[in-house]
């Protein structure tokens, strides 16, 4: 018993692999063979405690180990399974572990053995044998064995690498890759070391200092070499036909396997060696081509000039699964698949007339089931002089065509929700549109979605929970159409439908208002829920439609019509819409060129002291005086200028202009110097961060006084960030620059902040003014605005005076300044310069 115990203790210690015995439940180790030790390299040998190996996996494996292990200790499941294992020097290994249970005599569970084993040189070569594998994989010829050195130079880290065809006595290189490119081809004698040595031997690796083991080689000796491992290619009968050899000027690394590696490439680089041969041969003899045919991987057949099998190399049964004799004297059309039919025919004619035209791509029926793709070379094969056979070389070239296949995909697709992109989404609508002109009775919708407040949610949850969102989205959005449809993402926050045969604007309509409802549900953000509004811009495709840019065009156009109505939350396109597009880009365009060709103009419009009628300064209004168009109402441009950002620089000028025609008045007028001049502030401006800097220059450069400066903002500019611009404002009034609260009344947004803001004037809005009469409550209104400006010690100003009987209850109320058409209208410089010259009063219109 004892001399079987130690027998079967020798035999476990003898194995390659780690062995142990594991008691079930408690997970105890009972035993484990030396390889155990080695393996860990001390790192848990010792260590008694079942769990405690779980430290060194791998972060991203120890999870599901842990989970697996725990089963294992409940006798519920066993591994066999892969994983990273970190050890005591800090490398990464790979373990391949397997284990299976012991019972005892009434069946039951009672301990288990685990066998494991390092696969790390496994999983390099397998990396290393992909890589070469990819760049390989499409080639053929002469290109074939310069992609092979190159790329295994490169995967194996190697400075030469040569492959060479053995003839006679000696070898002549088909490719060879020295000092980091393509060198000439030259030959070398099969008797010089260590080649002769690979060649007797069928593989010869030598670690380090080869150039010193072989003195005498002039190659080594010149490029200072370290590493060497040759391989022998052979064919099919075991016949050498060249080497296939990797020379490195560092010692070569123990944990890759390159002897494997260049066995496995010396078979392909024999077979495309081979079959050069055989294609040489074919064009000799078909009996010499039937020799060779038998030793190449890839598919050689011959046809009649019906195109009939007449002859399939032998790794047909490899590559379809036939063997050969089944199919000689069958169509081989039968063989392609159904989609690939129609092509195949007129390219294999066409490959037949002109043989240069190239290789033919198709798919070919595996006997059992499925296809292969199959690249194919036909050539014509003469017999005095007279076409007589075709002859067909094939090779399986499916993993090239799934990973092709894959950067299509890709090329058309959004990486991050898988959905259509633009370059698809086009070519789906070019073909709808296509449709439609051949057909009247078919119809086609798209919506043109763009979600609200997206930017909001990506910067205040992040950008995981932004990109989370257009998932969840995705998805929505996806039961909302049926399978004919499409569903596309152009990219940010921006999706399209593309709703085929649809029943007209009804079903689009009702497609709209589905997705608005599936959004008023809350997306689930982790701990968050969110709700997303959406604006969706609708288009019926037709007749005038003749590019999917243009349908997409004016569904953006809806899209942001329907962004301005937040009524309905869609819009359906009209051409009115169009035409509207067309006009605001034109003056957009427009506007650019008047801003640098000093298209614009002031006017400056009167503001007057109510008690007095003594005039106390001027609100600098910008106007547009188009060379072609003529006066152009500001309502029209300066929202333009707003959207695209010119109102920026627009708003520099008026500032700059203003400062500098007042602090001209000034000097050449003595009543002008206590006037102040008011100038209109955009949101923009007010968020630029120079704009402090920017007033203190032009101060500067025009030398006006701060004080006589009054920036107006309006109270909407408020709702953004009050204290940020409160800031903003408090950095002007230092400049002793007044600031003035424009269209005070229409939102009171910030009426409980009132008392905290840096400014100095309320301005009644001229809606107010111009109906005191009509409703108590605008009578209430300004006379509220009044009391509070007089308990916050502001100064009020009223808007749009026009009447005597307007004037009269604003000097009632108490309200200190004010401007309109009863004083004047907006005027030109000189206009204004004669009211300064004529009289510092401005005398009360007659009625």
């Amino acid at each position: 018993m004892r001399r079987s115990e130690e027998q079967l203790r020798q035999i476990v210690d003898g194995i390659e692999d780690s062995l142990l015995l594991r008691e079930i439940s408690t997970g105890e180790l009972i035993y484990s063979n030396h390889r155990f030790a080695e393996l860990y390299q001390d790192v848990v040998a010792n260590n008694q405690l079942p769990g405690a190996w779980l430290q060194y996996v791998h972060p991203d494996d120890r999870s599901w180990v842990a989970d697996k292990f725990e089963a294992e200790l409940q006798g519920k499941a066993f591994f066999n399974d892969e994983y990273r294992f970190v050890g005591a020097d800090g490398h990464t290994r790979w373990i391949w572990n397997r284990s299976f249970p012991i019972r005892d005599e009434r069946g039951d569970i009672y301990r288990y053995v685990v066998i494991e084993r390092d696969i790390t040189e496994f999983k390099q070569a397998t990396a290393a044998l992909q890589q070469l594998m990819a760049g390989t994989a499409a080639v053929i010829g002469e290109a074939f064995f310069q992609q092979l050195v190159g790329h295994l130079a490169s995967a194996l880290d190697a400075d030469c690498v040569y492959v060479a065809e053995r003839n006679a006595e000696a070898m002549h290189t088909l490719a060879i890759w020295c000092e980091g490119e393509l060198q000439p081809n030259m030959t070398i004698a099969a008797t010089e070391m260590p080649c002769a040595l690979a060649l007797e031997r069928g593989v010869h690796r030598c670690s380090d200092r080869v150039a010193q083991s072989f003195p005498c080689n002039p190659f080594l000796q010149r490029l200072g070499l370290e590493g060497y491992v040759g391989v022998t290619m052979t064919n099919g009968e075991g016949h050498v036909l060249g080497l296939l050899c990797v020379m490195s000027k560092r010692p070569l690394r123990d944990r890759i396997d390159y002897i494997t590696i260049l066995q496995i490439f010396a078979n392909r680089a024999a077979a495309e060696l081979e079959r050069q041969r055989a294609e040489l041969a074919l064009q000799k003899s078909e009996s010499r081509f039937r020799l060779l045919a038998e030793n190449v991987k890839d598919l050689v057949c011959l046809h009649d000039l019906t195109g009939r099998f007449l002859y399939l190399s032998p790794s047909c049964q490899a590559l379809l699964g036939f063997d050969p004799e089944e199919l000689v004297g069958s169509n081989p059309y039968r063989q392609c698949h159904p989609e690939d039919r129609p092509l195949i025919r007129p390219q294999f004619q066409q490959a037949v007339e002109h043989p240069s035209s190239g290789p033919i791509t198709y798919r070919a029926r595996r006997k059992g089931g499925g296809y292969v793709w199959l690249e194919s070379l036909v050539k014509v094969v003469y017999e005095e002089g007279v076409a007589t056979y075709l002859q067909v070389s094939s090779r399986d070239i499916t993993d090239q065509m799934r990973v092709q296949q894959q950067l299509e995909y890709d090329a058309t697709h959004d990486g991050l929700t898988g959905l259509p992109n633009r370059s698809l989404l086009l070519e789906r609508l070019n073909l709808a549109i296509k449709r439609v002109q051949r057909d009247d009775e078919v119809s086609f919708a798209v919506l043109l979605i763009d979600l609200d407040r997206f930017k909001v949610i990506n910067d205040s949850l992040g950008h995981e929970a932004g990109d989370r969102l257009l998932k969840l989205i995705t998805h929505r959005l996806g039961t909302a159409i049926r399978g004919i449809d499409l569903a596309a993402r152009l990219g940010g926050d921006e999706f399209v439908l593309l709703l085929e045969d649809t029943e007209g604007l009804a079903s689009a309509v009702r497609v709209a208002e589905r997705i608005l409802a599936n959004f008023q549900t809350a997306f689930a953000l982790g701990a968050e829920a969110v709700v997303v509004g959406a604006s969706i811009g609708i288009v019926l495709g037709d007749r005038s439609y003749s590019d999917g840019m243009d349908i997409l065009r004016d569904a953006e156009i809806a899209m942001y019509s329907a962004k301005q109505n937040h009524q309905l939350g869609y819009v359906v396109f009209n051409q009115a819409m169009h035409q509207q597009a067309f006009q605001r880009l034109t003056l957009e365009n427009a506007l650019r060129v008047a801003l640098e060709q000093q298209e614009l103009a002031l006017r400056y419009q009167p503001i007057v002291d109510l008690a007095t009628g003594r005039l106390v300064g001027f609100e600098a209004l910008v106007r547009w005086l188009h060379p072609e168009k003529g006066m152009i109402s500001p309502a029209d441009f300066i929202p333009i200028a707003e959207d695209t950002g010119l109102v920026v620089p627009l708003g520099a000028w008026v500032l700059r202009t203003a400062c500098q025609q007042l602090a001209d008045w000034q000097r050449r007028f003595s009543d002008a110097a206590a006037l102040k001049m008011s100038v209109n502030l955009s949101v923009q401006q007010l968020q630029e961060a120079n704009l402090v800097t920017q007033v203190q220059q032009v101060l500067a450069d025009t030398g006006l006084a701060g004080h006589c400066l009054a920036l107006e903002i309006t109270e909407s500019m408020f709702m953004a960030d009050i204290e940020a611009i409160n800031g903003r404002l408090q950095q002007l009034n230092a400049l002793d620059v007044q600031i003035s609260i424009d269209d005070f009344g229409t939102g009171f947004s910030s009426l409980s902040y009132l008392h905290r803001l840096s400014v100095n004037n309320l301005k009644i809005d001229r809606s107010f003014v111009s109906n005191l009469f009509e409703s108590q409550r605008n009578l209430n209104v300004a006379r509220t605005i009044v009391n509070l400006s007089q308990h916050l010690g502001l100064t009020t100003i009223a808007e749009g005076i026009e009447t005597p009987e307007q004037l009269q209850q604003l000097q009632a109320l108490g309200c200190q300044l004010g401007q309109g058409y009863l004083f004047n209208a907006p005027v030109t410089q000189a206009v204004a310069e004669s009211l300064l010259a004529e009289l510092a009063v401005i005398q009360v219109a007659e009625a």
